[in-house]
């Protein structure tokens, strides 16, 4: 089961959608965690933008992503 407490910031994780208006923007307080799951390279956070409202990964934008599609 998960911890209890507080819930962390994610003020380094910025939008990867290049249509938002905080697109690469870091600690705006847009981006809330979605939860996580694990694959075999490792566990993945996936995470929601409050101002576009896209969801997306940590390994969105990154080499892991573009070999996954």
């Amino acid at each position: 089961m998960g911890k209890r407490g507080p819930k962390p910031k994610f003020t380094d994780v910025t939008c990867p959608n290049e249509d938002c208006e905080d697109y690469c923007k870091v600690n705006n307080g847009n981006i809330i965690g979605n939860g996580t799951y694990k694959t075999k390279n490792g566990k993945v956070h996936k995470f929601h933008c409050k101002t576009c409202e896209k969801s997306f990964t940590s390994n969105s934008n990154t080499i892991l992503h573009v070999f996954k599609n």
